[in-house]
């Protein structure tokens, strides 16, 4: 199975604040050198189909978010390929056909009361996939802004949650992110949100990009004279866009 590391930067955040319970990164098999997989070419092929599945859940409740849409897409159409919706345990499964190929996609979750949550893997889906999608309130988020000292969300605007991960899904320290257009960049330090903080740490290595004006956007990362694989994604007014950077 193709693990998908979801970033739990704001689980984290919201523990620091709320005493929530943080779950852990789950691992694929290590290399050797982390930063191994820089440059190397990606698959050229997929397994087919794949079972596309994961979890929604609400971390300051810790309860699962039942009865939320969620669609597949691939990056650059505008058409949903599947849709379907998280049951009772917030658990849901798609079963994807790719024709063979890796895909470029990303989920969107839209549940009731809270604002649609977009997540984008680093690489290409070419096997079966997992992945925990947490859902946050507009309040939530308001208040993971307020205390990096990111000012107040613009809801014409997107906010973006950026995980810079290595080739086996850790979270990576030192990376420095960036957006073009540009947002409010905030990093989080032992997982409390920090207004002053100028790169990744090693328990999250993660950032909220603030208040992006919506627009074809690129998201990238450099470490240590790295540029990692960068993202580029059409945000989205008042949503979390949840995206992954790895080398």
């Amino acid at each position: 199975m193709q693990r998908l590391a979801l970033t739990t930067t704001l689980t984290a955040a919201l523990a620091s604040l709320t005493a929530c319970a943080i779950p852990e990164k789950h691992l694929t098999a290590a290399l050797a050198d982390p930063f191994g997989c820089l440059g190397a070419a990606l698959p050229s092929t997929a397994s087919n189909p794949v079972t596309i599945a994961g979890t929604l859940s609400d971390p300051f409740n810790g309860h699962p978010v039942a009865g939320a849409a969620v669609e597949g897409f691939i990056v650059g159409t505008p058409n949903a390929i599947f849709a379907t919706t998280s049951d009772a345990n917030g658990e849901f499964s798609r079963d994807q056909g790719f024709g063979g190929l890796p895909r470029s996609v990303y989920l969107r979750a839209s549940p009731n009361g809270y604002p649609a949550s977009y997540f984008y893997p680093a690489v290409p889906v070419v096997d079966d996939v997992s992945v925990e999608i947490e859902m946050f309130t507009a309040m939530d988020l308001a208040t993971i802004a307020k205390a990096a000292g990111a000012g107040t969300l613009d809801p014409t605007r997107t906010n973006l949650l950026v995980s810079v991960i290595d080739c086996n899904g850790a979270a990576v320290a030192g990376a420095t992110v960036s957006t073009n257009p540009p947002g409010t960049v905030r990093y989080f330090v032992e997982e409390a949100p920090s207004p002053t903080a100028v790169a990744t740490d090693a328990r999250t290595g993660s950032a909220l990009v603030a208040n992006v004006p919506v627009s074809n956007t690129t998201v990238s990362a450099t470490v240590d004279g790295r540029t990692l694989r960068s993202h580029t994604l059409d945000g989205v007014a008042g949503a979390l866009m949840q995206i992954e950077i790895q080398p």
